[in-house]
């Protein structure tokens, strides 16, 4: 985990469908879905614990398939996320630029979590420095 506070957060539960089912809404809907708000802490901590239960099941060897199954939902896992924050990010995107060259929250950051509050915030003042720049 980052820091202590992330740690006092109370994780939701995730597993290999709620996370798919996710990232299919993710792309069923135009607007940034709700998250809850510890959803990249747990999906860090999912992942992980994928890495481990890779790990113990490679020194039995009585467990092949296990391992397989094991490595596909953790391979599989990772492209989700992939997927998903690249989702994320262009609907973040899109409401930062709508909200800095219009100068007023037409769109609202109610669903945007905090870990991506940073990223809206740092598009918002790239955009006003080159519309100064150009304006």
């Amino acid at each position: 985990m980052e820091s202590s506070q992330s740690q006092n957060i109370e994780l939701p539960l995730l597993t290999f469908n709620s996370i798919y089912n996710i990232l299919r809404e993710e792309k069923r809907v135009k607007t940034l879905q709700k998250l809850p708000s510890g959803f990249y802490e747990a999906l860090e901590k999912f992942i992980d614990d994928k890495k481990n239960e890779i790990k113990k099941l490679k020194d039995d060897l009585n467990n092949k398939e296990k391992l397989m199954k094991e490595k596909n939902i953790y391979l599989s896992t990772i492209k989700i996320y992939d997927e998903l924050l690249s989702l994320r990010c262009s609907k973040i995107c899109n409401a930062a630029i709508k909200n800095s060259l219009f100068e007023e929250d037409i769109i609202t950051k109610e669903n945007i979590l905090n870990k991506e509050n940073i990223f809206f915030e740092d598009i918002i003042k790239a955009i006003k420095k080159v519309k100064i720049k150009i304006g």
